[in-house]
């Protein structure tokens, strides 16, 4: 295309797969960077360089403008395996052995500095090479424009609400533009300063930017989201059906395809077997998510004792919190914890599976989330609303009493947030 060569886009985000994957933002950012360049488009990626990771055809480029507390910073370009050309930016604390988590599964206790610091580079380095885009993705890169006199036309993805970055207000007297933007009830909040400031606000669907903009789901920010208007759109994050093909997928010990599934239920039963299971002929369930309050799972535990009346099996792939093991490993009918967790097995679940449930807090597709690989599909979307009445359940005062506690509890969570 034409005039997609004349189009450069500088893409910031804190992840990028394969080289800082903690969650989805790493697959969609770097999903959406190989179709745009498959296009024609010019586009710099500027990521966190956390592991110092070594480059082909290395180039630096010392970031001299940041801030005195946020530096030294320099910016590496050049070509990563598996990512191709890319620019890793170090600043202030930025080098960890996790994107966000101490060993102990808590925060890095300097996370706010860390990627304050991340911005105000990023901020440099939007100067440095003048992109005709910056495309910013979560919290993580939205303070770079309370350090730039005169941004590029800019756009901000965001792909999960709850994460704000929401820190103390001190961080506030550190942005030489825009201050204003940013403070949320007395404190700093990137998210919302990137809101109020990018030319245009995505969200990874057109339900979720709905959904976003209530109070139920826009979690403290439906305001600045609905004052948006029309600059508030929603794109549905599509998958890459060349990496999730199961006709040519490695990882599996035997391919099939949409002209013939026979192979599947080999797949199947090998993978009951490698978790202990006995196949009952029933549907087979599978997650692979964490285990966080907003991927949802809450909404999954409570109903896997009914799973027996349904000769349903359900396998969870995860990593947890402090929290959530605790809770799983509470004694369950019919539930077994087993660890045999690799690239392959992380591959196979949403293959072997008939239904793939889907739950999130924070997020509702426009349609029924489905598995790229299930032949076979049948799911009700989970709605991050707490109040929501699932459509199969009767109504009753019990039930709605449980719910308005449940919401009242996650609105004082939200607040203090």
């Amino acid at each position: 295309m034409v005039y997609a060569a004349l189009v450069k886009v500088l893409f910031a985000t804190a992840e990028f797969a394969p080289l800082a994957r903690v969650g989805g933002l790493a697959a969609a950012a770097a999903g959406l960077v190989a179709e745009l360049r498959r296009q024609g488009i010019d586009v710099q990626v500027a990521l966190p360089d956390y592991y110092e990771t070594p480059l082909e055809k290395e180039t630096v480029r010392p970031l001299l403008d940041v801030p005195e507390w946020a530096g030294p910073a320099i910016a590496r370009t050049g070509i990563a395996a598996g990512v191709g050309k890319i620019t890793l930016i170090n600043a202030f604390g930025i080098v960890k052995s996790h994107p966000y988590l101490q060993p102990d599964g808590s925060g890095w206790p300097d996370n706010d500095r860390r990627f304050m610091a991340y911005s105000a580079a990023l901020a440099s380095l939007t100067r440095a090479v003048a992109p005709d885009v910056l495309h910013l993705n979560d919290w993580h890169t939205c303070a770079a424009l309370g350090h730039l006199d005169i941004a590029p036309p800019t756009m901000l993805t965001i792909h999960t609400l709850g994460y704000q970055g929401r820190t103390n207000p001190g961080w506030l007297m550190t942005l030489p533009r825009h201050t204003e933007a940013f403070e949320q009830w007395g404190d700093c909040n990137p998210l919302l300063g990137g809101i109020r400031l990018a030319d245009v606000v995505v969200a990874v669907s057109p339900h979720y930017a709905e959904e976003i903009a209530t109070p139920e789901g826009g979690f403290t920010l439906d305001g600045p989201l609905r004052e948006r208007g029309d600059r508030l759109v929603g794109i549905l994050n599509g998958i890459d059906d060349e990496e999730w093909n199961p006709a040519t997928d490695r990882h599996l010990e035997m391919t099939y395809s949409a002209a013939d599934v026979s192979a599947k239920a080999l797949t199947r039963a090998k993978l009951l077997a490698q978790f202990g299971l006995v196949d009952g002929g029933g549907p087979l369930l599978t997650m692979v998510t964490r285990l966080a309050d907003q991927k949802g799972v809450d909404l999954m535990l409570p109903v896997t004792p009914f799973l027996a009346r349904l000769g349903a099996t359900l396998i969870v792939l995860a990593t947890a919190s402090n929290v959530w093991p605790i809770h799983c490993t509470r004694p369950r009918p019919r539930i077994r914890n087993k660890s045999p967790s690799c690239a392959a097995t992380t591959r196979r679940l949403p293959t072997d599976c008939s239904p793939a449930p889907m739950c999130s807090r924070c997020r509702v597709a426009s349609n029924p989330v489905v598995s790229p690989r299930c032949s076979r599909c049948v799911m009700e979307r989970c709605r991050s609303s707490p109040m929501s009445a699932d459509s199969t359940t009767r109504s009753s005062t019990s039930t709605a009493r449980r719910r308005r506690a449940r919401a009242s509890w996650c609105r004082r969570r939200v607040r203090w947030r």
